[in-house]
């Protein structure tokens, strides 16, 4: 639907919202803006078209939410309405203008590959737990989270996995009686197909600390996977059967993905995840090839190649890998130098493996999806936390990524994405911040102090060794004096570090 129709079906719903003195549900404007008919639901192009509609009057404060659903006609909206006399309301304005740009930047994102696959464009949260203003617009294909400790990047990310089939946990205790009858309105989650969905937070029946769960109201179908913080950890356990067919690719993802998710609600199975992938590998290579009595089966054939030929590009090249190889019922990993169990490999590449093997799977079945990941970078020597994001991207040129880490070659990855700090501000809640001009070529230091708002990249032992050389110093010190302190420095073996005590000196003169 081209942005004119859209602006027209804005102007109908701000003249339906007319009708109400009481907050109703937003599909009721919408019928009402279609002439009172609800065939518009049949109809998924008029459908998005409305969605916008309505995403425009709530940017412009012409209608609002209550109790964080249903939609109420604002005093600006009246106004407007007025203006107009009956007519079709024309939109100006800076913040209409922004929308407008904003709407056709979404369009162009969609055309192409995405055009027929739903995904995220914008999550929104106001005045929730930390939150005071969330604001994301998310990247074709990589956004990226920052930010200390409980500024709530998981949290965000938690937002989005029910989408995914993953059960997140949310925890909260009641603040008054209203959040005991009503739901609390956390905020709006957009979609490239139009659709703005209010997320709420259902209502905390007792009282203290409890489960909480959020709901996306008018949640849309994303493809797409939910890969958490927590990396399992899996001995050796021999094969114990061979399935006797190869199950697809689908059920394959789906057991892998019960075991890491019994993990992660704090129970137990008899087979660790690893296991899952080992088993799904050597089926592929049994069944991948057939023999005399065995017909070969052509998915898993497809796996089992497929599968290598990311891990050609996503392993790292220090590594020098070459192929995977199934002997005596165990699953080799072939290298120039030797070959390894799979569970013999380390922290590190078991993450990675484990990682690249959700993602290729999911992509046996959907052309283009998301996938949001917590902490890419958990398990990772920083050389592979500088690579890793890069060969995602080229292993998997038709995913978008969504990710939430601490680690600065994480945020300096590549250069065309959206970064994201979550900041505290002086009150104590959090708000976005969209990084403009992420230095993809700063140094670790520089990504440390200016995005992630480290007050110094040095070690405490450093930092307090240079604080008492410059102790003694005068104001405006000597030769002789800078002389001393680069010997005191030495003393304690920083002499390296004469440059930051200059710096110091110069912070402290400036004061």
């Amino acid at each position: 639907m081209d942005l004119d129709a859209v602006l027209k079906l804005a102007s109908d719903l701000l003249h339906a919202s007319e009708r109400y003195v009481s907050p109703v549900p937003p599909e009721v404007l919408m019928t009402m803006a279609h002439g009172g008919r609800d065939d518009w639901q049949q109809s998924a192009e008029l459908r998005a078209g409305l969605y916008q509609g309505l995403d425009l009057l709530e940017t412009l404060r012409f209608i609002e939410r209550m109790a964080g659903y249903n939609v109420l006609l604002t005093d600006r909206g009246r106004r407007a309405l007025a203006q107009q006399a009956g007519q079709r309301v024309d939109f100006e304005g800076a913040a209409a203008s922004e929308w407008i740009e904003m709407q056709e930047l979404n369009a162009a994102m969609s055309r192409g590959l995405w055009a027929d696959h739903t995904t995220f464009n914008r999550l929104t949260v106001e005045n929730w737990r930390q939150f005071a203003a969330i604001d994301i617009e998310f990247h074709a294909r990589l956004t990226v989270l920052t930010g200390v400790n409980a500024a709530g990047k998981t949290t965000l990310l938690n937002l989005l996995a029910p989408h995914f089939s993953w059960n997140s946990q949310f925890v909260a205790s009641r603040r008054g009686v209203e959040e005991s009858t009503n739901p609390t309105h956390v905020g709006h989650l957009t979609y490239s197909n139009g659709v703005r969905a209010a997320v709420t937070q259902d209502p905390l029946w007792a009282e203290g600390v409890q489960q909480a769960s959020v709901t996306v109201i008018g949640r849309q179908d994303v493809a797409g996977i939910f890969i958490s913080s927590h990396r399992t950890v899996s001995g050796y356990q021999p094969l114990q059967h061979m399935p006797v067919r190869f199950s697809e690719a689908e059920a394959l993802l789906q057991e892998f993905a019960a075991e890491v998710q019994t993990r992660y609600n704090g129970g137990m199975s008899n087979f660790p995840p690893l296991y899952r992938m080992k088993e799904g590998l050597v089926s592929a290579a049994t069944y991948g090839y057939g023999n005399k009595a065995v017909v070969a089966s052509e998915e898993a054939r497809v796996v089992w190649e497929g599968f290598q030929e990311v891990l050609a590009r996503l392993l790292p090249a220090d590594l020098e890998f070459e192929n995977l190889l199934v002997t005596d019922g165990e699953l080799l990993v072939c290298t120039s130098r030797g070959r390894f169990p799979l569970e013999a490999a380390s922290g590190g590449l078991s993450a990675m493996l484990e990682l690249s093997w959700q993602i290729y799977l999911r992509s046996r079945r959907v052309e283009a999806f998301t996938v949001c990941i917590d902490e890419p970078e958990n398990h990772l020597h920083p050389e592979l936390q500088r690579s890793i994001v890069p060969a995602l991207l080229e292993a998997f040129p038709n995913v978008r990524f969504i990710l939430a880490t601490h680690s600065p070659f994480v945020v300096t990855a590549v250069a065309d994405a959206a970064v994201y700090a979550l900041e505290r501000g002086s009150d104590g809640t959090v708000s976005s911040r969209r990084l403009q001009s992420v230095n993809s070529a700063a140094s670790t230091d520089e990504t440390l102090t200016n995005v992630l708002g480290l007050s110094s990249p040095m070690a405490l032992w450093v930092e307090n060794g240079i604080r008492e050389a410059v102790a003694d110093l005068p104001p405006d010190p000597t030769v002789d004096d800078l002389r001393r302190v680069q010997a005191r420095l030495s003393e304690i073996g920083l002499s390296s570090q004469f440059p930051a005590a200059i710096d110091a000196i110069a912070d402290r003169s400036n004061r």
